[in-house]
């Protein structure tokens, strides 16, 4: 697994159902994301979506009323944003006013079936959304000659994130199940919706734990670090970016394997294991001893909203001190190992309300804490499906948070990777020879994991700025 860690520490106090409104507050990562889209010069894309590709019969009604059920189901599905007395708030639309309709395109009979469909994908993935004006879900279904489909759900990151797309196709398929078997909906009714996260959230301040929280937090960012840059082609460019690229590789079973055993030798997963070599290979490339990286991950900050679809993602910052003249490959998986261990114990504290405290909430066309993320993410295990073969659904979006995002999956035995980043700040060909790089210093750490960091070697590079 990329990722083992018990982050249900404590007590809970039980999230009550917020009193009814007709307007709600935000939660600080939705507030996050309005403030940033406001600031950005160039309004960036922020959608998050994935698709399901169906080979089979598939009975479209069935489909249509699991998708409705859905939108039912999640409040923040149908959760529109409007500005009262100057502020944003989160409006719920009832579900009778709420029209989400299954958009359906037909590329049966066209020559250039599947490119098509791979060019209406990419649409679906990159059309923005307006936050103040628009519903913020959209459902596309794609006919392909019989019997495959693709349908793809596109959703802006204020109401979603990556693990909610595990949910939702989760629950879509087993609501589908139940529409075609029984001709209902054979989900139980939620207790608590997102709105009544962000009532419990926001209370949170007036407990002892949180400042508690607060105080570790503050503490290890004590005089506002300048967070890690990795040397860009165009310096000059603005960090808050729609011009987003990515490449893909992978580390194959070999490799996954030794890095796995480092892993167990240390007492660590494999996600430490990765975010140490990201650490040391930022070091060779920058030769800063301070690092940070911002690891991204599915962590509900409460046991009550494991199930629930939202923007719940946590940042967990990862400081890193570096003394390359005596610290070894194990020195630092142990130290970020320690780090996330302390962060998990405290993930109640949101990432965004401590970027407010260092001040850079505003700032946000310049570098705030985080440049570089490491997002791991968990191969999901969709539910079967009488009559569909439904093939593992693509994740695709940024959420513009880092000028460089390593995605890292781990599947039949290798890790799968991708790296998004800012195409306003790097050449391709850059992040192609880092990773080339991350391989590289990859392979010889899984072999002498006690090699001092001053004598890491990276391959021949043509620029860095």
């Amino acid at each position: 697994m990329l990722l083992t860690a018990n982050y249900m520490n404590g007590t809970y106090s039980e999230i009550q159902n917020a009193p009814s409104s007709d307007y709600y507050e935000l939660s600080y990562a939705q507030k996050w994301i309005w403030l940033s889209d406001r600031l950005s010069p160039e309004k960036p894309k922020r959608n998050i979506s994935f698709s399901l590709h169906f080979k089979g019969r598939l009975d479209i009604e069935a489909l249509e009323k699991a998708v409705e059920a859905l939108v039912i189901r999640h409040e923040i599905l149908r959760t529109t944003f409007a500005v009262e007395n100057g502020t944003l708030r989160q409006r719920i639309c009832p579900p009778a006013s709420f029209n989400i309709k299954v958009n359906h395109i037909d590329v049966s009979k066209y020559e250039r079936m599947e490119e098509l469909s791979n060019e209406i994908i990419q649409e679906e993935q990159a059309f923005p959304f307006d936050v103040q004006a628009d519903q913020l879900l959209r459902v596309t279904l794609i006919r392909l000659l019989e019997p495959k489909y693709i349908l793809v759900f596109s959703m802006h990151t204020i109401i979603s994130d990556d693990h909610s797309m595990v949910i939702i196709a989760n629950e879509l398929l087993t609501l589908y199940k139940g529409y075609r078997e029984q001709g209902r909906n054979i989900l139980p009714p939620l207790s608590i919706q997102y709105k009544d996260f962000v009532a419990w959230q926001n209370a949170q301040p007036q407990h002892n734990l949180f400042s508690e929280q607060e105080s570790y937090w503050m503490d290890h960012f004590s005089g506002r670090p300048a967070p890690t840059a990795f040397p860009a082609d165009f310096p000059g460019n603005n960090r808050v970016f729609s011009n987003a690229d990515y490449v893909t590789f992978q580390l194959d079973k070999s490799l996954t394997a030794a890095l796995t055993k480092i892993a167990e030798r240390n007492n660590a997963s494999l996600l430490v294991v990765l975010v140490a070599i990201i650490n040391v290979l930022l070091n060779r490339y920058t030769r800063e001893k301070d690092i940070i990286i911002g690891a991204s991950i599915a962590s509900r900050p409460h046991p009550e909203v494991e199930g629930q679809v939202g923007p719940y993602n946590s940042i967990f910052p990862v400081r890193t001190l570096l003394d390359t003249c005596k610290d070894c490959f194990s020195d630092v998986l142990e130290t970020i190992r320690d780090v996330l261990v302390a962060a998990y114990e405290r993930n109640r504290y949101p990432y965004e309300l401590l970027m407010e405290k260092l001040g850079l909430m505003d700032n946000l066309s310049g570098c705030l804490l985080i440049n570089v993320l490491v997002h791991p993410q968990q191969a999901p295990l969709l539910p079967e499906v009488p009559e569909l073969t439904i093939e593992r659904y693509a994740l695709e979006g940024c959420a513009n948070r880092a000028d460089l995002t390593f995605r890292f999956e781990q599947v039949d035995n290798t890790v799968k990777a991708r790296i998004e980043y800012n195409g306003g700040l790097f050449k391709r060909n850059t992040i192609n020879q880092f990773v080339e790089n991350l391989v590289n210093i990859s392979r010889l750490l899984a072999t002498e994991d006690e090699l001092f960091i001053d004598n890491v070697k990276l391959l021949q590079i043509a620029s860095i700025s």
